[in-house]
């Protein structure tokens, strides 16, 4: 710097300034089997299976069986392979020896940077990065997170969509800031000051940007660094809000009401789709229960689509039976066992009704939160979460179970497929609704009253929408009146029951109209039209 703020000349010895270059890669520091079959890194390169090209359409189950053989068969396979991942291994723990706040899971190179570029600039010298927008919600970067906010000072946050842009004198095509880079990849320009952080202070803040010119024609949101641990307490992720309407009603649907994660309620998967493929057959039999995948519900809707995989009942209770024994032993230091299990006739969680909802899901599509309750005997793939609805504890030497009341699953998936939580997650995702997002979600208390109008509401549209027969049992035992779906008209129910959530939310109707206005996403699909119905009649309810 030269000059001062009123452009007068500095004195020489304020003349200058320090500055550091930094241009992380947006790469992961861990072996990757794929890249080291093709490739052949480090002291494989050159090898004679390097030249060994793997076939273009080898799935990833193909290519696992053909990787874990050649390990089998191969000596300078297995020795290229473990030098490779020994490397990857050391190296890892080098720099997690050196730095401090890289987190939970893989380390990346552009975590990495903004820690050691901290550690580099001078007190109140300032850090302009770009990066992946994974630094404002991936749980892996809370601790950066904590460092850029609550140790230091973030100034500017400001993320981009790869989605391209139309330059004026090309109305045509787009333009992609990366060409290269998938259309949906966000990244993100951040600002940091060091220290000088009072205990809560505004910075400023823009997001899905397309163009670098709205840099400097968009009005920034403030956001406020004490709403970040409002908003996420645990996880500190940084919220992304396409206007300060949005944020402003994101604060008033948060409120005071308790964070899911601070409930009962805990998530968990089943089976996992790779790791437990040796399980899977697409082939249909008596002794074989589905295997239902995200794709295969909708909300309300555990009949979306036909499953793709079947399990052998048989092999999947032993395979879940040991993983029961092996977390009570640890959870209740019991000595538990097989025999006991079978002996006090515990339940397995596929044999009752499992809440799930799915996990990919993103901010741009029709529905973000799509949950629904299952039918008994069927399993689940790990892109379906499910609320563990199966506790233990432990009287005297005596171990007991629990089975969570199903009523309290059909409130829950109520608010889950609600437009007010729908558009709440969608400024926090991007393309998972993984359990440290729905932990974070508010969950309001209800009275007897409305609370049984939304079980009622919620059963039926369960019961019309999935197969009926597979939820007569339930309806039965928790004394609900006869339903004939074809006499009911689902999408007044639908928007009756949006109306009592939007309500215990303080929610008003201006509120609401802007909220609804926000679902432009999912064309002329049958689902988009369904929702404009809802979207319609509640208007008028509210």
């Amino acid at each position: 710097m030269y000059f001062d703020e009123q452009g007068q000349m500095l004195p020489v010895e304020q003349q200058g300034f320090d500055g550091i270059v930094s241009n992380p890669p947006w790469e992961v520091l861990k072996p990757m089997q794929k890249e080291f079959a093709e490739i052949g890194k480090y002291s494989i390169r050159g090898s004679s299976f390097c030249a060994q090209k793997l076939e273009p359409r080898m799935d990833i189950l193909n290519f696992k069986q053909w990787f874990k053989k050649k390990l089998k068969t191969d000596n300078e396979f297995k020795q290229g392979w473990e030098n490779y991942s020994g490397f990857y291994k050391s190296y890892n723990k080098f720099l997690k020896n050196k730095l401090k706040y890289q987190g939970i899971g893989d380390i990346n190179f552009y975590k990495l940077f903004i820690e050691h570029d901290l550690q580099l600039i001078k007190p109140a010298g300032f850090l302009n990065i770009l990066v992946p927008s994974g630094i404002q919600t991936d749980k892996g970067s809370s601790e950066l997170r904590k460092l850029l906010i609550q140790q230091n000072t973030l100034r500017e946050l400001y993320s981009f969509e790869n989605r391209g842009y139309f330059k004026e004198e090309d109305s045509e095509h787009q333009t992609k800031i990366f060409p290269d880079v998938h259309p949906q990849f966000k990244f993100s320009i951040i600002q940091a000051q060091k220290a000088c952080n009072p205990a809560e202070y505004d910075f400023n803040g823009l997001f899905y940007l397309h163009n670098p010119n709205q840099l400097y024609k968009t009005k920034p949101i403030i956001l406020n660094s004490e709403m970040i641990t409002h908003f996420s307490p645990d996880n500190f992720s940084i919220m992304e809000f396409r206007s300060d309407r949005d944020y402003q009603l994101c604060r008033q649907i948060k409120g005071k009401h308790q964070l899911l994660g601070d409930t009962e309620y805990k998530l968990r998967t089943e089976f996992h789709m790779t790791n437990d493929s040796n399980l899977f057959t697409d082939r249909k039999s008596i002794r074989r229960l589905p295997l239902i995948e995200g794709k295969a519900t909708y909300q309300f809707d555990s009949n979306f689509n036909i499953p793709r995989y079947f399990i052998d009942e048989n092999e999947a209770r032993e395979n879940l039976i040991a993983k029961e024994i092996r977390r009570i032993k640890i959870e209740l230091k019991s000595k538990l066992t097989l025999d006991d299990f079978d002996k006090n006739n515990f339940k397995l969680e596929y044999e009752t009704h499992k809440l799930v909802y799915r996990d990919v899901a993103s901010s741009t599509n029709e529905r973000t939160l799509i949950a629904t309750l299952l039918p008994e005997k069927v399993f689940t793939g790990n892109t379906l979460n499910h609320f563990i609805n199966i506790v233990y504890k432990k009287h005297g030497d005596e171990i007991l179970q629990q089975v969570t009341d199903t009523t309290e699953l059909l409130v829950l998936m109520a608010l889950l497929n609600s437009l007010v939580l729908n558009f709440y997650i969608r400024n926090k995702i991007s393309a998972h609704t993984g359990f440290y997002y729905v932990y974070e979600l508010p969950i309001p208390k209800t009275s007897k009253k409305l609370k049984q109008q939304i079980i009622e509401k919620s059963f039926a549209l369960l019961y019309a929408k999935s197969k009926s027969e597979l939820y007569e049992d339930l309806r039965q035992k928790l004394k609900l009146a006869p339903i004939n779906p074809e006499a009911l008209d689902l999408i007044q129910i639908r928007a009756e029951l949006e109306v009592i959530i939007a309500k215990l939310y303080g929610l008003n109707k201006e509120d609401w109209i802007y909220l609804t206005s926000t679902f432009t996403y999912g064309g002329k699909s049958e689902t988009k039209k369904e929702l404009d119905g809802i979207i319609e009649r509640s208007g008028g309810i509210f």
